[in-house]
């Protein structure tokens, strides 16, 4: 029994890591894609869509990261520090 709860602890552990690396990718999505776009509003929307999997919103992602010659790899480079702050209230 002990060593499936540690399995079950281990597990969930991942879990919570994954949701707050979600949380800052999604944060950080929203601040370059507010560079690029230059409406908060439709960055916000579109880095939403994007973190749910929406196919329309990760094909314009795509699109966009493509003309701004930006790739997924800096975005993560850029969250990866933000995740302890991730998923926070935002003021």
């Amino acid at each position: 029994m002990g060593t499936r709860r540690h399995h079950l602890g281990w597990r969930a552990l991942r879990r919570i890591k994954v949701n707050v690396m979600n949380c800052a990718a999604r944060d950080e999505m929203e601040e370059m894609l507010g560079t690029h776009l230059g409406d908060t509003g439709r960055a916000e929307k579109l880095a939403t869509k994007w973190a749910a999997g929406d196919p329309r919103a990760v094909e314009k992602v795509d699109k966009l990261f493509a003309q701004a010659g930006l790739t997924m790899d800096a975005l993560v480079a850029k969250a990866m520090p933000h995740t302890s702050q991730a998923c926070g209230p935002r003021i």
